[in-house]
């Protein structure tokens, strides 16, 4: 097998983006530039629904615009999962590329598609993950990826690998794609059924706003710089940390604040068995705290009366969540507030019936869950034959016996 094994910078040329600045940008303009948001880092494919312009008075030089068969790869971004994502340039584009941007552009002995190929593979993203600049990498200058191994058979096998590669993933992406609607197809339903539910019960009406049956506890944040104030054994949650959780109850969290933070600013202590309510950044996360906590100012506290069963409450609100973002206004990001939030209208009934309802809602989510773990773990298994495929490729496996 004539297969050799030369380095990155051996087989194509790496070309470092156009530097503009701010006020060079305009609407509409004949120059065009992709950005490090024009690929998409989920299919690495090129997305051209958001392109900047800047002016025609900027003049370009031909080697900072793309051409059919040049590998786009991000070389600058906040995000480390974004650094050295790629995209395969398939056609003609009368586009430049941006600062935070290069190109490879292959050599001869290199057929692109093959070489792209390699760029997407576990390898090459373990190697970019291995990478250090100081304390993060946010900058990925050539010389970081120059020498990473490329394996280079012929030219002729190089095709036939690409094409071969090119059919087996188009296979395997159809697959992902209907697992994935698979899953939204199961939350669908749930929010069918959900909604259903409190349909039929808003119908018998005895309709409350939510603060004549529940009591709304606005949440705060202890001085960040006073230690005294930090690590001690009251549970303290804020929306990010609500974000990672994927159950309903909560009973731990990641910071805890002492009895003098608690009494020192505006966070407040509530009972257990309550429901928390993100209402900022996102609006809608929801969890019933299992022990009594507090929480930070992008969430409210909702304390349920005599007259209200949690879980059934949880599931109104879980119902409610899209209202609950209408509801929300600001300009940076929106708010839900305690006011808004306290005129909302939730069907009251029976004790007894809320408890029933809220069982069989927990039903349908454990039943929605299971659809969805066992199809995230489909999509998991295709994701890993994608890469022993791509290992096969490169490792010599894939041979024309093979196709």
């Amino acid at each position: 097998m004539n297969w050799e094994t030369k380095r990155l910078e051996e087989v194509c040329n790496f070309v470092r983006g156009l530097t503009y600045s701010k006020k060079d940008e305009v609407q509409e303009s004949k120059n065009a530039v992709l950005r490090a948001t024009n690929i998409d880092l989920k299919s690495n494919t090129l997305n051209l629904e958001d392109i900047r312009y800047i002016s025609d008075s900027v003049k370009i030089k031909e080697e900072k615009k793309v051409r059919k068969n040049d590998i786009l790869i991000c070389t600058a971004s906040g995000s480390k999962s974004h650094l050295g994502k790629v995209a395969l340039i398939k056609e003609e584009l009368d586009f430049s590329f941006g600062g935070f941007m290069a190109v490879l552009r292959c050599e001869n002995e290199i057929y692109s598609p093959y070489l792209f190929k390699i760029l997407i593979s576990e390898n090459f993203k373990n190697h970019l993950s291995k990478l250090s600049d100081g304390a993060n990498i946010n900058n990925l200058k050539f010389d970081l990826i120059k020498d990473f191994p490329i394996v280079v058979p012929p030219l002729a096998e190089q095709q036939r690998i690409a094409e071969k590669l090119d059919k087996v993933f188009a296979d395997i992406d159809r697959a992902m794609s209907a697992t994935e609607k698979n899953i939204e197809h199961a939350e669908a339903l749930f929010q069918s059924f959900i909604n259903e539910i409190f349909r039929d019960i808003e119908k018998q009406g005895n309709i409350k706003p939510l603060s004549e049956v529940c009591k709304i506890v606005n949440g705060g944040t202890p001085k960040s710089k006073i230690e005294d104030y930090w690590d001690g054994d009251i549970p303290w949650i804020t929306p990010k940390d609500m974000g990672k959780i994927n159950t309903k109850f909560v009973k731990d969290t990641e910071r805890k604040i002492t009895k003098l933070g608690l009494d020192k600013s505006s966070a407040k202590l509530i009972d257990e068995n309550s429901v928390i309510l993100s209402s900022r950044a996102p609006i809608g996360h929801l969890n019933i705290n299992e022990v009594k906590m507090a929480f930070n100012q992008g969430c409210k506290g909702i304390v349920p009366g005599k007259k209200l069963d949690n879980n059934y409450l949880y599931y109104f609100l879980l119902k409610s969540k899209k209202l609950l973002n209408d509801m929300g206004s600001g300009t940076t990001f929106k708010e839900l507030s305690s006011t808004k939030l306290k005129s909302l209208n939730i069907p009251v009934v029976d004790l007894e019936i809320q408890k029933i309802l809220a069982n069989k809602c927990d039903q349908l989510i454990f039943q929605t869950n299971e659809i969805k773990a066992i199809k995230k773990k489909k999509l998991s298994q295709l994701n890993f034959l994608k890469s022993s495929i791509l290992n096969q490729a490169f490792s010599g496996e894939l041979t024309k016996d093979s196709a």
